[in-house]
Formats: C-alpha cells, sequence, structure tokens
C-alpha cells in the first residue's frame, strides 16, 4: 500500500466518523482543530491537563477503527458554569492566582508609574519598612509565581506623586 493511498484512506475515514461523539461533546481532534495543535498527543494531554484542574467533565465513548475494530476514547465537555472551550482556556490561565487587593501594586508597575528603576523601589521600602506582600500571579511566561507587592498610597508619598 503506497503512502498517498494511506493518507486518501485516513482522510476517508475521518470524513465518515460513523462513531460521532455524543451531542454537545468534544473529541480530543475538535479541541486539537481549537487550539491550533499539531498532533493529537500534545492534544490529549492538553485535554487531560484541563480536566484534572476541573475544568473539563471526561467520559469515554466507543470508536470504530478503519480496520473495523471497535475501541473506546474520551470526550470532553466544559464543566458548569463554563460553556465554551474559549472560557476553558481563560479560566485555567487564572487559576491558582490570588486577586491583588485594591490599592496595591507590583514594584515593576509602580515603576514604570513613577519612571525609577526597581532596585530603587525596592531600596526605598527597605530603608522606610514599607509593608509588602507576596501575591501569586501571573508573570508573562514564567507561569504563576509570588510577585512582591506595596501599597500604592504609601510608594507615592515617599516618591512625592500625586494622589
Amino acid at each position: 500500500m503506497t503512502l498517498a493511498k494511506l493518507a486518501k484512506q485516513l482522510i476517508e475515514h475521518r470524513k465518515q466518523d460513523n462513531t460521532a461523539a455524543p451531542k454537545g461533546w468534544l473529541t480530543v481532534r475538535d479541541i486539537q482543530d481549537k487550539l491550533g495543535f499539531l498532533n493529537v498527543t500534545s492534544t490529549s494531554s492538553k485535554a487531560k491537563q484541563l480536566y484534572d484542574k476541573g475544568l473539563l467533565c471526561r467520559t469515554s465513548y466507543q470508536v470504530k477503527a478503519i480496520d473495523g475494530k471497535r475501541s473506546w476514547a474520551f470526550v470532553y465537555q466544559p464543566k458548569k458554569p463554563l460553556k465554551t472551550f474559549d472560557e476553558v482556556m481563560l479560566a485555567s490561565r487564572l487559576i491558582g492566582q490570588d486577586e491583588v487587593p485594591k490599592g496595591w501594586i507590583s514594584a515593576t508597575e509602580f515603576c514604570k508609574l513613577a519612571n525609577v528603576s526597581r532596585a530603587a523601589v525596592f531600596q526605598m521600602a527597605e530603608r522606610h519598612n514599607i509593608e509588602r506582600k507576596a501575591i501569586r500571579v501571573r508573570n508573562g511566561i514564567c507561569g504563576i509565581k509570588p510577585v512582591t507587592h506595596f501599597r500604592l498610597a504609601t510608594l507615592k508619598k515617599l516618591h512625592h506623586l500625586s494622589a
């Protein structure tokens, strides 16, 4: 059997899909199309991670292979109150983060506001013994990690910025 013939059979089998997933459920291939992953393995791993985080419901259903054999596969559905897969992906990014209290600001954000270096903010905080909190937030590509936050009003007063 040539490679072209095999590829044609695979495409035909995908079109037939005589064992469609239950209504409202997403197969791994559906999730792969939504996320734009290149292979099914990474897609199924991501779906399993989302299931473990409690964002997706998972159940198994019977599928028919090209050679006629039947096997089981998982299908996924967003857990309530989430309705779409986009909401699931957004929620997965927010899991594990703490909410920053009103009136608190990270040193990096204050640097941009006051046009000073991050080291200067930490030196000022150390010199004047300013209260600080480590709050877990998403920090760029590093993921979620503790970031030092200070009271905005105190920093503004010490740096002589208008409140």
